[in-house]
C-alpha cells in the first residue's frame, strides 16, 4: 500500500528533480527563521545573592559583549516581595551600547504585577542589524516599588561590569544571552560542515566499509533496499569494533593509529574488488537519470542532511560536550587511545580495577579519534552529532522490518530527525553510549528475525537448513551484532530481548491459532544458536561484567521507589513531540482496527519495558537494570514507526477520496506539508539543549593546556563540586574535564567512582565537606591540606569557590588567571613564596 503511494507521489522525472532541489533550497532558507539560541559564552550563571536592589532612586546596570550577531533576549533572575510592589509600578530595561551613552537602542517595559510569583524575566531586545563582538549596557529601573536582582557578589564575568547608578561595582548580575539564528548563522554552520568534510573518508572507512562487505555476503542483500543496507552496514561496522578490540586487548595486542589505518584501507580495497564490476559499469554510463531506485536514497539523504545541519547548529556554541556523562566517556576514550586497547583499570583517575563500563562505545570513539587525530572533546562532540544524525537510518530499518512499508519508514526517519525530542536531546546529557547501542539495535533485530519471515520447506529437517551457507553467514553476522550490543550497552540489549519476547508472544498466539508450533520452536532455536555464538565471541568480557555490573542490578529491590517516579512527559513532548505522539496514537488505533499483528507486538513491548522499569517499586529483583527515563528516551523508535504508519494510513484515506484530475493537487499538498513539517521541526530541535548542562567555556581549554604543562601529574586538583544525584558529587564547571584534557586527577573525579561503593564513599565524604566549607577559605584551606590537596581550579562558568576570597587570603597563591579561569596553589606552613 505505502510503497505504491510512494510511486504515486513521484510521478515524473521533472517533478522529481524540481522537488529535490526546491526542497533543499526551501529547507536551507527556512531553517534560519524564528530561532533564538542561548550562548553559554555570554552568561553569568550564578544567581544565589542579591547584588542590587532597584528603587525609584537607584538603577542597576550590566555591561556585556555579545560574540554572535543579532542579540535577541536577555534573561535575568529577580525577586519581588509582594509587600514592596507598587500597584501601578513597572520595570524598565533600557539597552545602550555603553554605560556612558545617553541614546538608548531599545527599551522594554513591563508592569510589576506581571512579575510577581515569577523568578526569571526574558527581555526581548531583538536587535537584527548588529555585528559580532558587540558591547552593550543594560540599565534596569523602576517606576514605583522595589525589585531585587540576583547575581554573584564578586566579579564573576570578566567581559563586563555591574553598575549601581552607573557606578561600577565588584559584582555581576546573573544573566543569559540569546541571539537570533539567521541565514548568516546557517551559512556559518554549512561552512563548518564543509570544513569538516575531511571526516567523510575516515567515517566511511570505519562506519560503512566493514559492514558493507558483510552485507554483500548476506542472503538478504538482494531483497533489501539502499536504506536498509546502509543501516545494516553502520550497525555491523559499529558492533565489530568493540568485539575486535576486546580480543586484541585480551591477547595484549596494542593498537596504534598506523595499524588502524592499514586495516581499514585494506578493507576498502577488498570492497572495491568485490564490486569492481558495478563500479566499471557505473563509470561507463553515458547519462544519468532519476528513477524509482533513487527515490529512497534521495529521500533519506535529504533527511540526513537536514538532520545533520540541525545537530551541528545545536552545538555551534559549545566548547566541549555537555553535562556529566561526557566527562567519563572522554576519560575512557582517552585511556583506550593512550594504552592501545581496553584499560585494565581507570587509574590514575579512579582506583577501579577490571573496568566494564560500556567499553563498546569508547572503543568506537577511540577508533574515530585515531583516524581523525582530533582531541578527545572534539571527538565526542563531532562524532556524537554524527551518530545522532545516522539514527534516521536505524529508524528506517526498524520501521521497515515491521511494516514492510518504505513510505512509512521514510516518514519515520523524518520524524526522528526533526520532530521527536529524542535522540536530539541526548546531546544535553552526553548520552552517547545508549545512542550507539540504539544504532546497532535495529540491525541486530533484523538479522535475528530475518529467517522468521522466510518460506521454509516442510521436507528439509531443521539442522539441514541451518547448515546452509546463507544461514550460517546470517547467524554469524547476527552474533556479531548481538555481541557488539552487549559491549556497547547492556540496557539496549535488554530492550532488544524484550522486543523479541513480545514478538514471540504475539507469534505464539497466532501460531497456536494456525497450529504451526514447529515454526515457533525453530524461531526459538535460531535465537539460542545466535545467543550462544555471541556469548562465545564476547567471552573475556563476561566474568567481570557479571559480578560487577549485571548481578548487582538484578538483586532484589527495597521497594522504596514510587512507580514512574523518574518518568517525565517532557522527554516525549518537547519540540514537536506531542504531534508525533498524536500521529503514533492514530497509527495504533488504525493498526488495531486493521488487525496488524506488529502493532500488538510494539504495544506489548512498551508495556513490558515499563514493567521492568518499575521492578524496584514492586520489590522485585532487576530494578537496577532499566529505569523509566531510559525507556522514555528510546521510545522515539516505536513512536516514529507508529506515527509513520499513521501518516500513511491517513494519506491513503485521503487518496481514496481524490479523483484522478486532483491527483497533482494532492501531490503538491503532500510535499508542501512535508516541507513545512521539516522546517518547523528543525526550528524546534536546534535550540533544544538545556543551557544548565553546558559546563565548559572556551577559556577553560587553554587553562587545561597550562595545567598539563605546569602541575605535576600526581597532584589532585579540587574543582567546584555540586550534588549531581544518586548520592554522588560531580564538577560544576570546566574543571570537571581535567582528567581527559589535562591528564590530572580531579576531586570530585568522573562519577564512575559511584560504581564501587568502597571507593565512592570517601570521595562523597570529602566532596561534601569541601562543599560545606567553601564559604570559609580558611577552613577550606585546612581541610584540603589535611587530605593532601594542594591545588584548586575554578572554571569560567564558576561555582561555589570564590576567586575574590582566595585572592585576598594569604593562604592561597594565584598561579593562573585568564578570562575567568583560575588556578590557586594552597600555601602550607612548610613552604614560602
Amino acid at each position: 500500500m505505502g510503497n505504491k503511494f510512494l510511486d504515486f507521489l513521484i510521478p515524473g522525472q521533472a517533478i522529481k528533480l524540481s522537488l529535490t532541489f526546491s526542497s533543499i533550497l526551501l529547507v536551507a532558507i527556512s531553517l534560519s527563521g524564528c530561532i533564538s539560541l542561548n550562548d553559554p559564552e555570554v552568561s553569568q550563571e550564578h544567581h544565589t545573592h542579591i547584588v542590587g536592589t532597584i528603587t525609584e532612586n537607584q538603577s542597576i546596570g550590566q555591561t556585556f559583549t555579545v560574540r554572535r550577531r543579532n542579540l535577541d533576549n536577555l534573561q535575568i533572575w529577580y525577586y519581588i516581595d509582594p509587600n514592596e510592589a507598587a500597584e501601578n509600578g513597572s520595570l524598565t530595561a533600557t539597552l545602550y551600547h555603553a554605560d556612558n551613552d545617553q541614546s538608548p537602542i531599545r527599551t522594554y517595559k513591563i508592569g510589576q504585577n506581571r512579575l510577581i510569583n515569577r523568578s526569571t524575566l526574558s527581555i526581548p531586545f531583538q536587535i537584527r542589524d548588529d555585528l559580532p563582538d558587540q558591547s552593550y549596557y543594560v540599565e534596569l529601573s523602576v517606576n514605583g516599588g522595589v525589585i531585587h536582582i540576583y547575581g554573584r557578589d564578586e566579579d564573576a564575568y570578566p567581559e563586563g561590569d555591574f553598575y549601581l547608578d552607573r557606578t561600577p561595582q565588584m559584582s555581576d548580575i546573573g544573566f543569559r544571552i540569546s541571539y537570533y539564528y539567521d541565514s548568516h548563522s546557517l551559512l556559518e554552520d554549512i561552512s563548518t560542515l564543509l570544513d569538516l568534510s575531511f571526516l567523510v573518508f575516515p567515517l566511511v572507512l570505519m562506519l560503512w566499509i566493514p559492514g558493507r562487505i558483510i552485507v554483500e555476503l548476506l542472503p538478504s542483500n538482494k531483497t533489501t533496499d539502499w536504506g536498509e543496507r546502509t543501516a545494516l552496514a553502520i550497525g555491523i561496522s559499529m558492533a565489530l569494533i568493540p568485539i575486535l578490540m576486546l580480543w586484541t586487548s585480551t591477547l595484549n595486542i596494542r593498537l596504534q593509529r598506523e595499524l588502524i589505518f592499514a586495516v581499514y584501507i585494506f578493507l576498502a580495497l577488498v570492497y572495491v574488488w568485490m564490486n569492481k564490476g558495478k563500479l566499471i559499469q557505473l563509470f561507463k554510463r553515458s547519462s544519468y537519470h532519476i528513477d524509482r531506485n533513487l527515490i529512497i536514497p534521495g529521500s533519506l539523504v535529504i533527511i540526513f542532511c537536514v538532520t545533520l545541519v540541525t545537530r551541528v547548529a545545536m552545538v555551534r556554541d559549545m566548547a566541549a560536550p555537555a553535562w556529566v556523562d561526557s566527562v567519563h566517556h572522554a576519560m575512557l576514550t582517552e585511556l583506550i587511545v593512550e594504552q592501545g586497547g581496553f584499560p585494565d583499570s581507570y587509574a590514575p583517575y579512579i582506583s577501579i580495577e577490571n573496568p566494564t563500563y560500556h567499553p563498546g562505545f569508547h572503543s568506537i570513539a577511540a577508533i574515530f579519534q585515531w583516524l581523525t587525530n582530533l582531541q578527545v572533546h572534539q571527538t565526542l562532540l563531532i562524532f556524537g552529532q554524527i551518530i545522532n544524525s545516522l539514527s534516521i537510518f536505524s529508524v528506517y530499518l526498524f520501521t521497515n522490518s515491521f511494516t514492510k512499508n518504505r513510505f512509512a519508514a521514510i516518514i519515520a526517519a523524518l520524524i526522528t530527525g526533526v520532530i521527536t525530542p529524542m535522540p536530539a536531546y541526548y546531546t544535553s546529557w552526553g548520552r552517547y553510549t545508549q545512542l550507539a547501542g540504539l544504532i546497532i539495535f535495529p540491525a541486530a533485530y533484523y538479522l535475528l528475525t530475518y529467517r522468521w519471515n522466510l518460506e521454509r520447506g516442510s521436507v528439509d529437517r531443521y539442522h539441514d537448513r541451518v547448515l546452509k551457507k546463507p544461514v550460517i553467514v546470517t547467524f554469524i553476522t547476527a552474533s556479531i551484532l548481538l555481541g557488539g550490543l552487549y559491549l556497547v550497552h547492556y540496557r539496549v540489549t535488554a530492550f532488544l530481548f524484550t522486543l523479541i519476547i513480545a514478538v514471540l508472544i504475539v507469534r505464539a498466539a497466532s501460531t497456536i491459532a494456525r497450529r504451526h508450533e514447529r515454526d515457533l520452536i525453530e524461531n526459538i532455536c535460531d535465537l539460542l544458536i545466535v545467543g550462544a555464538c555471541s556469548l562465545v565471541i564476547t567471552l573475556p568480557w563476561w566474568p567481570e561484567s557479571l559480578t560487577s555490573l549485571i548481578i548487582p542490578r538484578m538483586t532484589p529491590a527495597s521497594g522504596s521507589a514510587q512507580p514512574f517516579s523518574d518518568f517525565s512527559w517532557f522527554l516525549l513532548t518537547a519540540a514537536l513531540g506531542s504531534w508525533a505522539l498524536i500521529a503514533a496514537g492514530i497509527g495504533v488505533l488504525i493498526g488495531i482496527w486493521q488487525r496488524k499483528s506488529y502493532i500488538l507486538s510494539i504495544v506489548l513491548w512498551i508495556l513490558i519495558l515499563f514493567v521492568l522499569a518499575n521492578l524496584e517499586a514492586l520489590s522485585l529483583p532487576g530494578g537496577g537494570m532499566i529505569n523509566n527515563t531510559s525507556v522514555a528516551i528510546m521510545l522515539f523508535f516505536p513512536i516514529s514507526m507508529l506515527a509513520g504508519m499513521g501518516v500513511v494510513w491517513l494519506a491513503e484515506f485521503v487518496r481514496s477520496w481524490i479523483d484522478p484530475p486532483w491527483k497533482y493537487a494532492l501531490i503538491t499538498c503532500f510535499w508542501i506539508i512535508a516541507l513545512i513539517v521539516m522546517v518547523l521541526g528543525a526550528q524546534s530541535i536546534i535550540p533544544i539543549i538545556n543551557p544548565i548542562t553546558i559546563l565548559v567555556r572556551e577559556a577553560d581549554l587553554p587553562a587545561m593546556d597550562w595545567i598539563a604543562e605546569n602541575i605535576p601529574q600526581d597532584k589532585v586538583i579540587a574543582i567546584n563540586p555540586f550534588n549531581w544525584g544518586y548520592g554522588l558529587y560531580a564538577g560544576n564547571d570546566g574543571g570537571y574535564w581535567l582528567s581527559p584534557l589535562a591528564g590530572r586527577i580531579s576531586l570530585p573525579p568522573p562519577v564512575l567512582y559511584g560504581l564501587n561503593p568502597e571507593i565512592g564513599a570517601p570521595i562523597v565524604q570529602i566532596s561534601s565537606q569541601i562543599y560545606a566549607r567553601s564559604g570559609d577559605v580558611g577552613d577550606l584551606h585546612s581541610y584540603l591540606l589535611e587530605n593532601g590537596i594542594e591545588y584548586i581550579f575554578i572554571g569560567a562558568r564558576g561555582g561555589i569557590f570564590s576567586p575574590r576570597d582566595m585572592q585576598a587570603s594569604p593562604l592561597y597563591n594565584e598561579i593562573y588567571n585568564h578570562k575567568g579561569t583560575w588556578v590557586f596553589q594552597l600555601v602550607s606552613s612548610d613552604r614560602s613564596f
